[in-house]
């Protein structure tokens, strides 16, 4: 497993590239040893302020954090599985509260982190195979794994050893224990496919849950210790001990990692512009590593679209393409206001995952004389993860709540259909101006999670939750209409940007 996927849990926040003596801003907070509150300021900071990372310094993105492996191996037992994970993202991590932060002393020995995330999000592609009790189980695709109220421990043993006349923390044993108050699973394309019995088994899973959680809940716990051990150890082996308390992170960098992160939030035009410069490839940018497609070449534009969410859904920042997956968002509403679903519900700095597994079906209207335009994505398993506020009231119960949420469609099949004409400006080139846009989509499921709902009152949370997953098809036939107008207007925002930047001749080949 690559080290880059470290998840900086520790003190250090950031891996300075340039040598093993870390040369930290001045302006950094500075926590003594010993100093818990201190520290626990320090990594809630960390995982708030600085979870897309801030390469200058060389600090990863915490939240998603990458991980290119991971396996979870059952072989006895009830489940007998093995599961594999490969390019997964685990998402929560933003949201987390440090509970404790012990160990970190003069003459460190044992050392202990613990840490609450509200809603924690695994999602990628699988492979399985095995069995779960007298049902065999089998598939490869697209998965998501989420944990609610996720309580994870970290704990590990170690001492102080002298390198080239500075002492580096050497970790010995490493251990990662977890609880949740509910865990949902979801494989796309079990049983190669076979949908009454792909969906028959997610079903299972999902209603028999805590027994299958207490089964694989030692095979998770090894496969996290694996990863947090890389992480932890690398962190320890580059920075000299004493220099992590020298400059504990990170309250004084504030502005300049904010600015260093340069954020697509908003969809700022020139990461919009980019977006579609690489999807068509636009000149400036041909010659280096994209082909460009004739007008009205369908399936060279499918290929191309699909290209870039593939291969580019963590951005491309010397081309100024902002991240494909996750996609932030920073605000999204979703207002019903009529029927038996009466809702405000309001999203707040929320990442949508899963267009990097994305199929694309369709792309139409782009001729050299274009009018009405179709795209066409299907998403194995779409995530939209972040904080939330909801007020109204479902059929004739009551809900409020305000904290971390997650809300996942499997096979989410997304229509977009617009239409305009090109118009020619001062500089005598043609522009492409969007008129109407309408969007739709379906999905084969729809799982709903919000936490600290009714002032944090677990049992009336619980069962509300419980009620918006029985219930789930209902629901998204009240909520669908309000879904469907928050996204139009995002995505009406992103190809406005693009047609007005970009001169619609310039995104193809030159005709023959």
């Amino acid at each position: 497993m690559k080290h880059q996927i470290a998840l900086l849990l520790v003190l250090t926040v950031a891996i300075i590239g340039n040598g093993s003596a870390a040369k930290f801003p001045a302006s950094f907070s500075r926590c003594q040893q010993e100093d818990g509150n201190c520290l626990l300021e320090a990594i809630t900071a960390t995982f708030r302020n600085f979870h897309k990372g801030v390469p200058e310094i060389g600090l990863v993105p915490l939240d998603p954090l990458r991980i290119d492996k991971m396996d979870i191996v059952q072989g006895d037992g009830p489940i007998n599985i093995v599961l594999n994970f490969k390019k997964v993202d685990l998402l929560g991590f933003q949201h987390a509260q440090i509970k404790k932060a012990s160990g970190f002393t003069s003459n460190p020995t044992k050392m202990d982190l613990n840490l609450l995330v509200p809603v924690a999000t695994l999602v990628g592609g699988y492979r399985i195979n095995g069995k779960v009790l007298i049902l065999p189980i089998q598939g490869e695709g697209a998965s998501n794994m989420t944990m609610v109220n996720c309580d994870i421990s970290l704990k590990w043993t170690g001492k102080l050893v002298d390198k080239n006349g500075k002492q580096f923390y050497q970790v010995d044993k490493f251990k990662v224990h977890f609880d949740t108050s509910r865990f949902y699973m979801d494989f796309s394309n079990l049983f190669n496919g076979d949908k009454a019995l792909g969906d028959n088994m997610n079903v299972f899973l999902n209603d028999n849950w805590q027994d299958i959680l207490k089964e694989l809940k030692p095979a998770i716990s090894a496969a996290f210790t694996k990863i947090f051990e890389a992480v932890v150890t690398n962190v320890f082996n580059r920075v000299p001990y004493n220099e992590l308390y020298l400059a504990l992170v990170i309250f004084g960098v504030l502005l300049s990692g904010l600015v260093a992160l340069a954020s697509g939030i908003k969809l700022q035009v020139e990461k919009e512009k980019a977006f579609m410069e690489v999807i068509f490839a636009y000149p400036p940018f041909a010659a280096a590593t994209y082909s460009r497609c004739k007008p009205a070449d369908e399936p060279c534009i499918v290929q191309a679209i699909t290209d870039t969410f593939h291969k580019f859904q963590g951005g491309v920042p010397g081309l100024g393409l902002a991240a494909l997956d996750p996609l932030r968002i920073d605000e999204m509403d979703i207002v019903q206001g009529t029927g038996p679903v009466n809702i405000v519900l309001n999203f707040k700095n929320v990442d949508i995952t899963g267009f990097k597994d994305v199929l694309v079906k369709k792309a139409k209207g782009f001729t050299t004389s274009p009018n009405v335009m179709e795209m066409n994505l299907l998403l194995p398993v779409a995530s939209l993860v972040g904080s939330y506020k909801i007020k109204g009231k479902v059929l004739i119960l009551p809900i409020q709540g305000e904290g971390a949420s997650n809300m996942t469609m499997v096979n989410c099949d997304f229509l977009m259909k617009w239409n305009g004409g090109l118009e020619k400006r001062e500089n005598g080139k043609e522009y492409y101006q969007m008129n109407k846009i309408k969007a739709t989509f379906d999905t084969t499921r729809f799982y709903m999670h919000l936490t600290n709902l009714f002032n944090g009152d677990k049992a009336l949370g619980d069962n509300m939750n419980q009620f918006l997953n029985d219930n789930w098809e209902d629901i998204l036939k009240e909520l669908k209409p309000a879904i469907i107008g928050a996204f139009t207007k995002i995505f009406r925002a992103i190809i406005t940007n693009v047609f007005e930047n970009v001169p619609y001749d310039e995104l193809f080949l030159p005709s023959a």
